[in-house]
This record gives C-alpha cells, sequence and structure tokens, in this order.
C-alpha cells in the first residue's frame, strides 16, 4: 500500500548484462521511496515507503536452469542496515548480490553516477552502463566508474591493485583518484577501461595462469583486518568451507553438506591474499594479456581460488571432468576442491534456506566425480 493506502503497482526489473531479477515491488510511482539502505551487500539499493510489501522475489542465473525464488519477509537478515539505523527489513529495502553464477543484481534502479562524481575524478558526461557483473558500472571515456559496497574495502582494494608492479601474464585496470587523491567519493570509485570478453568455456587453462600470475603479484600484500569484519553472504560461506563456523541451516542441503565436510581433508599450503571469484572475473583480448577485474578479496591458499574456478566450471559451464586433474592434482586438490563445493552450496543455502531441487543435482553430480576421485564412491 502506498501513502494514499491504494495497492502498489508490481514492476519487473531486467538489469542490463546481469542475471534478470523477477520481483513484484513498489511502483516508483505508487509508493515512493523515502530513504535508502546501504550495506557492505547493498549499493545502491531499493527503497520502499514505510508498510510497503512485495508479492516476492526470484533470480534467474544466464546459462543456467538455477532460479531462487523466496517471499519478501524471508530475505536474509543480514542484509544490513540504513544509515539511520533501521533495518532493511523494516524499511522493505531487499537485495540479492553476485558471486561466481550465482545471484547477482541489487533489486531496485539503476543510478547513474552524480555529475559530481564525475567531475572529481575528472570524467564527464556522457555515460553508459556496462554490460555484466551486477549491472552497476558506467563507462565514461576511458573510465570505469561503480558504487562500492564498503569504502573502506575499495579504498584498501584500489591501494593494493595500484601499487602492483607490471608484470607478464595478467593486466589490472589500474584505479583513478579523484583531484583530492580519494579513492572513493560519494560512494563511488574509478578506473580505467580496459577491453576485453569474459571466458570462461574454452580458456579454462589461460584464465588459471592469469590467475597464478596475478596471485603471484600479490605475495607480498598482509593480512588485511577488514577481512574478519565482512559479514556478506560470500564470507559467511567462506567461513563454513573452512570449518571456521558452522553449516548453515538448510531445509534440503545439509545431507550434501555433510558428504562435502567428509572430503574436505587437510590443507597444508600456506594462505595469502587470494581473487576468491575469477570464474567470470578475467577478460580476454586477442594480443594482450588478460584483465583481472573485481577483486575479491580472500585469505587462503592460491589453489583454492583455483578450486573455485573448477567447482564453477563443472557446475555451470560444461567443463570435462579431466579438468580437476590438470588444475588440482592430488588428494589435496581434491580437499580443495570440496571446500570449494561447500563454499557455492553454503552460499546459496545462506541464501535460500531451502536450495532449488535443480541446483542441488547440480552439486550431487559433482560431489559423486570428487568422491570417486578420492575413492570414497557413495
Amino acid at each position: 500500500m502506498n501513502a494514499t493506502g491504494r495497492p502498489c503497482r508490481k514492476m519487473v526489473l531486467n538489469g542490463p548484462g546481469s542475471p534478470w531479477i523477477t520481483h513484484s515491488r513498489p511502483s516508483a510511482r505508487a509508493c515512493p521511496a523515502v530513504a535508502s539502505c546501504s550495506s557492505r551487500s547493498i549499493r545502491p539499493p531499493a527503497a520502499y515507503a514505510p508498510g510497503a510489501r512485495c508479492a516476492g522475489w526470484s533470480v534467474v542465473v544466464p546459462g543456467t536452469k538455477l532460479r531462487m525464488s523466496r517471499p519478501c519477509s524471508s530475505m536474509p537478515r543480514f542484509l544490513g542496515h540504513d544509515a539511520h539505523g533501521a533495518s532493511c527489513r523494516k524499511s522493505g529495502c531487499w537485495a540479492a548480490r553476485r558471486s561466481g553464477t550465482m545471484a547477482a543484481m541489487t533489486l531496485g534502479t539503476m543510478t547513474e553516477p552524480p555529475a559530481g562524481v564525475l567531475a572529481a575524478f575528472g570524467l564527464a558526461a556522457p555515460v553508459r552502463p556496462l554490460a555484466g557483473g551486477r549491472g552497476r558500472s558506467f563507462r565514461a571515456g576511458d573510465a570505469v566508474v561503480k558504487p562500492v559496497d564498503s569504502a573502506e574495502e575499495a579504498d584498501w582494494s584500489a591501494r593494493v591493485l595500484a601499487d602492483l608492479p607490471n608484470a607478464a601474464g595478467f593486466r589490472v585496470p589500474r584505479p583513478l583518484r579523484s583531484r583530492d587523491g580519494a579513492y572513493v567519493v560519494e560512494g563511488w570509485s574509478a578506473a580505467e577501461f580496459l577491453e576485453g570478453r569474459e571466458g570462461p568455456a574454452g580458456k579454462w587453462g589461460a584464465l588459471i595462469a592469469a590467475g597464478r600470475a596475478f596471485h603471484r603479484a600479490l605475495r607480498h600484500v598482509p593480512r588485511p583486518p577488514l577481512i574478519d569484519r565482512r559479514d556478506d553472504p560470500w564470507a559467511a560461506a567462506d567461513r563454513v568451507a573452512w570449518g571456521e563456523a558452522p553449516l548453515p541451516r538448510s531445509a534440503n542441503a545439509d545431507e550434501l553438506l555433510g558428504r562435502l565436510g567428509g572430503l574436505a581433508g587437510p590443507v597444508t599450503a600456506p594462505s595469502q591474499l587470494i581473487h576468491g571469484d575469477l570464474t567470470g572475473n578475467v577478460l580476454f583480448h586477442l594480443g594482450q594479456p588478460p584483465v583481472v577485474i573485481d577483486f575479491s578479496p580472500y585469505w587462503r591458499p592460491v589453489a583454492y581460488a583455483e578450486a573455485v574456478v573448477v567447482a564453477d566450471g563443472l557446475l555451470y559451464h560444461q567443463a570435462e571432468p579431466e579438468l580437476i586433474e590438470t588444475v588440482l592434482p592430488g588428494r589435496e586438490g581434491l580437499h580443495l576442491l570440496a571446500r570449494a563445493l561447500i563454499f557455492r552450496l553454503a552460499t546459496a543455502a545462506i541464501w535460500e534456506g531451502r536450495v532449488p531441487e535443480e541446483e542441488l543435482t547440480r552439486f550431487a553430480a559433482v560431489t559423486h566425480l570428487v568422491e570417486e576421485r578420492g575413492g570414497l564412491s557413495w
């Protein structure tokens, strides 16, 4: 209901180049927004008038048959608070966020960077939206401008990437400073635009090689304290995968998570700063080294980042099972792959509570591959 007592109209939002978000939400006209929500996992968010209700939401991931549907009232409690301390649940702000091939976009309207932000970075209109990712990035001249989820993390990441030495095997878009020397202006960041198309199908070797080169360049970076403060679903699922947090409650994934837990044996490889979501974030351009984008920092072994790529390939990109032996040889490689599968499945369980059956079938098939190779076929 809007402020006049009339029912809110339904609205469907499809983000350009992003997973399709189909949901019922108050129309911008029928239920004008009165507050905004922000958190490390929601920005820019949808904002609804107090008391507004939506019928539900679902996320369809391109290239898969995965559909996640839930009533608005059951959205995860960790989606954050607005600037005034009111919970997003109370204000009616809901979001879904991308990780790898999972949910991928904020439920809300796309907001262009303000003119003042462009001017601060020495950029100018017109801007145009870029396809892919979470559907929130804009090209302005030779730069990409996008909103940040956490100003602290964005500033730290920009400093890390700016200090990386030039190295063969990969490129990163160099972050831009504002005229005042800041990497974040009013919740926005900017970086140089580099041409490239995302893989990963058919480019597994090149993707893994680019990731290894990128991680070699990160070896000197100390562990940032902000990693311990992250509370988004992916950080939570990562801790589950490494036995640092209990398994999430799930209506139908407990048995499979338990099987994977039994396969997640010890790992002796040292941890360092890694990019934990490489699969769709390495771009290829003929005659140029691959471009690594959308840095997702974790403190884990390099081979774990590669295990996440292998898991994504098997789950969503029709990769051949031989990719396991090629990238993750030996028993420890299987242990890492089991942890990567826990990471992805726990993320879905945290979001959903009940994982869609087709998605569960995918995970069961890949889990069986790991069990066969570990001599533990069920």
